[in-house]
């Protein structure tokens, strides 16, 4: 998902990616579909093709910018509480700083905050 995908200003590299690893461990890929970033839009289509399919992959939208949404749109269009994961977390935060520290070059130029939130839509049968 995203907007910059719908105005061509970047390729959804990550779809033919996962498609080709999907299929390469045995699966069937039936969908694969570009949407705005609009949680609306987003908890509809999550909504309608956790249904229809037995698995929904979503990838976008997970960033730190106002657009990205689509935790709390995923979490909504499955009925389940956005939580955070305090031992992901550290870890998470523990790994970007280790890349800050090892690669400033990389983190610099993009000034990339790590306050991250380590959080996710858990199904209710998953531990987090």
């Amino acid at each position: 998902m995203g907007d910059e995908l719908l105005a061509g200003e970047t390729t959804n590299t990550n779809a033919a990616w996962l498609a080709e690893e999907v299929t390469r461990r045995g699966g069937r890929v039936e969908r694969i579909v570009t949407i705005p970033d609009e949680p609306e839009t987003v908890a509809d289509r999550v909504a309608t093709y956790h249904d229809r399919f037995d698995a929904v992959l979503v990838t976008g939208g997970l960033g730190g910018t106002h657009d990205d949404l689509t935790v709390p749109a995923v979490a909504d269009a499955l009925d389940r509480e956005v939580v955070v994961d305090e031992s992901a977390r550290a870890a998470v935060q523990e790994s970007a700083a280790a890349l800050a520290d090892d690669e400033p070059a990389l983190v610099e130029p993009y000034a990339l905050s790590f306050a991250l939130g380590a959080r996710a839509p858990l199904p209710a049968v998953l531990p987090p």
